[in-house]
């Protein structure tokens, strides 16, 4: 029970937290002409919620992320990281 409970908490903290970033990043990037660099971009998924929120235009979303690496050591190479273009 109790797990089921922390668990619980957990999520609605999570869904709260990403809301409120969303709600943020969405209202820097109102102005047509901003750009967005991702740094964690998954493929892209932030660039569609922010499209839908703010109108991000592709032309103006940049994503980069790490290319299943496990630890984050202090320099990173070149080919440990994926870079994303909106298509």
């Amino acid at each position: 029970m109790l797990k089921k409970y922390f668990k619980s908490l957990y999520e609605r903290t999570m869904k709260e937290a990403y809301d409120l970033a969303h709600d943020k990043m969405s209202k820097s990037l109102g102005n047509s002409n901003a750009t967005c660099l991702d740094c964690g971009a998954h493929k892209g998924y932030k660039y569609e919620t922010l499209h839908d929120m703010a109108g991000l235009s592709k032309a103006n979303y940049y994503g980069m992320a790490l290319n299943g690496t496990k630890s984050l050591p202090l320099r990173r190479k070149k080919r440990d990281l994926m870079y994303y273009r909106a298509t």
